[in-house]
């Protein structure tokens, strides 16, 4: 017999474009979700592709309707409407349900199941885990999509039980959002007074990426020069981390982002991190992997959404190669053939991630030199300035350092920008890759780990904050 049912874990946007295509060869779709609805803030951003997909799978009219598509848009609205669309297709929701244990049914002479016997049970999403002693059911698929996030690296069952392995880069980023208010577009811009903030928000600020949506604007920085003690500083005082925001907002695009939105998690702080798994297809299960549960891009790499999107149209590519096909038959070729697709999109992902984080680092140890070098300007004859010396003769070791890892990864991304169609990222060296930037980067936390790089910078902005440019004029506001 084919395949008749597809169970979806996961039913976010990627989980849903997985469901709508899944509909189209399947009978029987399946959406398992945790929560219990749709609210987060975030906003997306949409490539061309995407967006052309969205108007064809007849989307894009509830997402615009004005007929103008737009580059970006809400979370939660994107999700509402691929909901909608799957409903009315009749893909069914489990929602506020887990799997809590995976079992193959009916093995085949090749080593795999036919078969994947799901058990579902109740999720408590306030209070983050299972209802106590609630019953739970089973539920059989003959294919498991995993489109349930960054999370999967750290679910026993995907990785112990369906055998997916990650990798992960040990160097990390930091970045913040904030949520706005959406200003007036026809004010005249002071490019001075822009100039005067991209200039200060630049010493501690790399990435700045900004949506404009119709209810409000988000605005995304990666903070390039921030240190452990930096990021713990803005996580325990909301003001100056607010401050920060808003300089960045005055130079980024001032007509667009006014005062921050007064709505829930409307600023927040997170640590950058890439992972990736290591296959895109179970070995012994009929399952795959997509979205961020296949790789987490950095956000100056792109949209998590439009690197799903990539597995989306690969795993759209296999589910018309398993469409009618007996599940006894050997379909050995079109897992492949998924997974060398795959591959090399999640690759360049992974890799373009890599060399933003080694980036932002060794502006990182620029900064730090540089603030080193002026305090043993200022220390001549000074007890301190023999270890002072010490330290920035290996902040520049380690700059040069990565300045090779991102010669290296520079490399390997020629590689696959080649399209090279059997790229091993074990044998192609990017896992050693990886392996050597972690060793630098736990380098770079103990030169700096009680160094704070924002105190001063911040003290300006705020500064600056206080006081607007008036008829060539400063003024106390």
């Amino acid at each position: 017999m084919p395949i008749t049912r597809v169970v979806i874990l996961g039913g976010g946007p990627i989980g849903l474009l997985c469901a709508i295509e899944a509909k189209r060869c399947f009978e029987k779709v399946v959406i398992i979700e945790k929560r219990g609805g749709y609210s987060r803030t975030n906003v997306l951003s949409l490539n061309n592709a995407l967006i052309n997909h969205l108007k064809t799978i007849e989307v894009a009219d509830t997402l615009w309707p004005t007929g103008q598509a737009g580059a970006s848009v809400a979370f939660s609205k994107l999700e509402e409407a691929l909901w909608r669309k799957a409903q009315s297709m009749g893909v069914v929701m489990e929602r506020g349900f887990t799997i809590t244990n995976i079992v193959g049914d009916t093995k085949m002479g090749n080593g795999r199941f036919k078969r994947i016997r799901l058990t579902l049970a109740p999720w408590d999403d306030r209070n983050k885990r299972l209802v106590p002693q609630a019953p739970t059911r089973e539920l059989l698929a003959g294919l498991l999509v995993v489109a349930s996030g960054g999370s999967a690296a750290r679910d026993a069952l995907i990785c112990q039980t369906l055998g997916f392995s990650f990798t992960s880069l040990k160097a990390k980023n930091y970045a913040a959002y904030g949520i706005f208010e959406a200003g007036q577009n026809d004010d005249p811009k002071d490019f001075v007074h822009i100039s005067k903030f991209v200039g200060m928000t630049n010493e501690i600020v790399s990435g700045k990426i900004a949506f404009e949506t119709p209810d409000h604007n988000y605005l995304l920085v990666t903070l390039s020069q921030c240190t452990k003690t930096d990021f713990k500083l803005l996580q325990q005082n909301s003001k100056a981390f607010h401050t920060l925001l808003k300089a960045v907002a005055e130079g980024f695009h001032s007509e667009l982002l006014q005062k921050i939105k007064d709505v829930e998690k409307n600023t927040g702080l997170f640590k950058v991190s890439i992972q990736r798994a290591r296959h895109f297809y179970s070995r012994t299960f009929p399952a795959v992997i997509v979205g961020d549960a296949a790789v987490t891009p950095h956000p100056e790499a792109g949209s998590g959404m439009t690197t799903g999107f990539a597995g989306v149209q690969q795993i759209a590519i296999l589910f018309e190669a398993l469409r009618g096909v007996s599940r006894s038959v050997d379909s050995s070729a079109a897992w492949l053939s998924f997974n060398q697709s795959y591959e090399l999109f999640v690759s360049k992902k992974a890799l373009e991630g890599t060399r933003i984080i080694l980036r932002n680092l060794n502006k990182l140890l620029l900064r730090f030199i540089a603030d080193a070098r002026q305090v043993a300007a200022e220390c001549r004859g000074s007890a301190i300035l023999e270890p002072l010396e010490k330290m920035i003769k290996t902040a520049d070791i380690l700059h040069d350092v990565l300045k090779l890892r991102d010669w290296q990864a520079e490399n390997l991304l020629k590689i696959l920008n080649g399209d090279a169609p059997n790229f091993d990222w074990k044998k192609c060296g990017a896992d050693q890759l990886w392996s050597d930037i972690g060793i630098a980067y736990k380098a770079i936390k103990a030169l700096t780990n009680d160094i704070a790089l924002f105190g001063e910078r911040l003290e300006k902005v705020e500064l600056a904050l206080a006081t607007k440019s008036v008829t060539g004029k400063e003024m106390k506001v």
